[in-house]
């Protein structure tokens, strides 16, 4: 079990931005059959991104997912797609005119139904039924973590973009920005933004989730400059934030409790933060994205194409290749890429959704 104790830091700067509200035309609606088998593992089936895009971000709804790519239009500016899969094929297809802002983007789904996306140092709120958008701009960053990697001139290159994000139980959303030791606020209701500090300025949180009424987050930069180094836990109506040394780059939650992953499988009680440590398989693994399905760890072994299924003892069952590629070109062919995923996500009918970075094929597991 982990104990901890937090200095406290509260303290806020509010800036109301103007929201640009604008509706967006359904590109394509109704299932499209953009569904392929797998010669290599039985019951695997892939999906295309439109446009040969590459995945930045997923989130799980029902038994469908939403997918959020770049457009494959540029590499340099790339615009963004954000796509519903369900079992059958591609369902319906947005573009966001929004140019991506890098190879991290938020993207969660609030109780109203409406999609949140962040990238670059903007956010916006997508009605899935109308098409409606609206954008809300994040002003420059006011903090720095210290041990950030600066250019000669002295320039944090991507400070101040959005890493991740999530919707609280008030609707508001929350943001992580790369290199800024706080959480940016968005008031949904008011259109005012709110810069939260943490209780140190030492570390920028990057993975954001949020489980019974709190912010979970995992860090980025730390005072040891070992990245993934600790689990924050924030509390919305005060701004209060704790730090707890547990090294994680990943949260899941199962409603219950959470899942810290890293070099070691923890799990953490939401309320009082107490971990305990679970079994992780043998062998070297990629602690980038991970789930838990149904009690089990579900990873991709690093610098493989292979996911594997392990129980709370360390011992690995199910395994999914997936080596027939998961690049595919603008002519349709697929090319065999062993990159980190951009997400890993089970749905409710406990099938498993995944897709490697810089890959435009997405993974279905039954």
């Amino acid at each position: 079990m982990t104990k901890t104790t937090f200095r406290e830091r509260c303290g806020v700067f509010a800036i109301v931005v103007a929201s640009a509200l604008a509706t967006l035309a359904i590109v394509q609606s109704g299932e499209r059959a953009a569904v392929s088998q797998s010669q290599t593992e039985p019951g695997l089936a892939t999906y295309a991104l439109p446009g040969s895009g590459f995945a930045l971000a997923g989130v799980a709804s029902g038994d469908r997912i939403w997918v959020l790519a770049t457009d494959g239009a540029t590499k340099t500016t790339p615009g963004l797609t954000l796509t519903n899969f369900s079992p059958t094929g591609r369902a319906r297809e947005f573009t966001i005119p929004l140019t991506a802002g890098g190879i991290q983007a938020g993207l969660a789904a609030a109780a109203d139904g409406a999609l949140w996306i962040a990238t670059g140092r903007q956010v916006v709120r997508l009605d899935p039924a109308t098409g409606a958008v609206r954008t809300i701009p994040l002003p420059g960053p006011t903090l720095a973590v210290p041990n950030a990697n600066k250019v000669p001139d002295g320039t944090i290159l991507g400070w101040g973009n959005a890493t991740s994000l999530a919707v609280d139980d008030f609707g508001d959303v929350w943001v992580a920005r790369f290199a800024v030791p706080a959480l940016t606020r968005v008031r949904v209701a008011s259109g005012v933004v709110d810069e939260v500090p943490l209780s140190t300025t030492a570390v920028d949180p990057e993975r954001l989730l949020s489980v019974h009424g709190a912010i979970w987050f995992t860090v980025n930069y730390s005072p040891s400059r070992v990245l993934n180094s600790a689990v924050g836990r924030l509390d919305p109506p005060t701004g209060s934030s704790v730090l707890f040394p547990i090294g994680a780059s990943t949260l899941v939650t199962d409603g219950a409790s959470i899942s810290a992953v890293g070099v070691r499988w923890l799990g953490i009680d939401p309320i009082t933060g107490a971990a305990t440590e679970r079994a992780m398989p043998i062998g070297a693994y990629d602690q980038s994205v991970s789930t838990v399905a149904a009690g089990q760890l579900v990873m991709r072994i690093a610098r493989e194409t292979k996911l594997t299924f392990s129980d709370e003892q360390g011992r690995i069952g199910r395994t999914i290749a997936y080596d027939e590629g998961s690049f595919q070109d603008r002519l349709g062919n697929a090319n065999r890429a062993s990159s980190r995923l951009a997400f890993l996500l089970v749905t409710d009918d406990r099938a498993v959704w995944f897709a490697p970075q810089g890959g435009s094929l997405i993974y279905r597991s039954p």
